[in-house]
């Protein structure tokens, strides 16, 4: 089963479908018609992930909100902070104060750490 890093932050924030990369074309057609039609469409290893009592019990990515997880991928990807800030229309003390609670929530204590936690949990390439 390929490894998803952030389901359930997708469907949290509204997704009506979900896919892998890795999808077929007719399994791509096939949910684009169901989310069109007003239905939702999940690969099916997405749903064993989203499935009651598996949550995201394999990433400490949970414990982290919305806004957090999307500034821990923005600095994943090595994007400064006031780029972060102004793509965000936050300020950059803001931006500040997330990385501060997400590298307290992750156990970690630098960018450095956070990036290698991102690539090994698939969230950027290497």
């Amino acid at each position: 089963m390929e490894s998803e890093p952030f389901p359930a932050h997708v469907v949290q924030a509204g997704a009506s479908g979900y896919l892998t990369k890795r999808c077929a074309p007719d399994e791509l057609l096939k949910a684009v018609c169901e989310v069109a039609s007003g239905k939702t469409y999940f690969a099916e290893s997405i749903k064993e992930q989203l499935s009651p009592g598996s949550g995201e019990e394999g990433t400490p990515f949970g414990l982290l909100t919305k806004r957090e997880f999307q500034i821990f991928s923005c600095l994943a990807e090595g994007q400064p902070v006031a780029h972060i800030a102004e793509k965000m229309f936050l300020s950059p003390k803001t931006v500040h104060a997330h990385r501060a609670n997400i590298l307290r929530k992750l156990k970690i204590s630098n960018n450095s750490e956070l990036v290698h936690m991102a690539i090994r949990h698939n969230i950027v390439q290497a």
